[in-house]
């Protein structure tokens, strides 16, 4: 179930932070911002259902949930110096596996465990990058990050504590 869902600077956002319950409404005047969470979410699975690993974000392919064009529309006041950055909070029902790399500590965390994810992205010279991802199942948590900034080779550590909670100021 997702529990709570935070993000920067996506669409009409520059920062946003709801948590979610067994049932969650959505309200507002038109035009202020409810169909970019719902969006946003889409955007997500899209990119995760994408067959190119090399993808940052699927922002639109051909078989797209939501299309979204590129980076400047997607990003708050179409500012390409912005920073795209969420958190994403929701317990499993079922055990979670992870799949990776193979420093990956083994085993399976169990059933209604809570899962946290948190990245950022920005836009350079040559695309759209990656600029942090980071997992924390139950007590463990992996990350990855750029070793300098502008550079393609990343670091993947993994560590016994969490540490996301950067939206909401932890």
């Amino acid at each position: 179930m997702l529990r709570s869902l935070n993000f920067e600077n996506f669409k009409a956002w520059r920062k946003l932070g709801i948590e979610f319950g067994a049932v969650t409404g959505l309200f507002g005047p038109n035009s202020s911002g409810k169909s970019c969470i719902l969006q946003f979410l889409l955007m997500l699975k899209q990119t995760k259902n994408a067959t190119d690993r090399r993808l940052v974000l699927d922002f639109v392919s051909s078989n797209s949930l939501v299309n979204l064009g590129h980076f400047r529309g997607v990003v708050h006041k179409h500012d390409e110096k912005a920073i795209l950055r969420w958190e994403i909070d929701w317990t499993s029902h079922r055990p979670v596996a992870p799949k990776g790399p193979k420093n990956l500590p083994d085993g399976i965390m169990p059933s209604e465990c809570c899962l946290q994810t948190e990245s950022r992205v920005a836009w350079k010279r040559s695309g759209l990058q990656a600029r942090y991802l980071c997992y924390s199942l139950g007590d463990s948590t992996l990350s990855l990050e750029p070793i300098a900034a502008d550079e393609a080779e990343f670091d993947w550590t993994s560590a016994p504590e969490p540490h996301i909670g950067h939206l909401r100021g932890q």
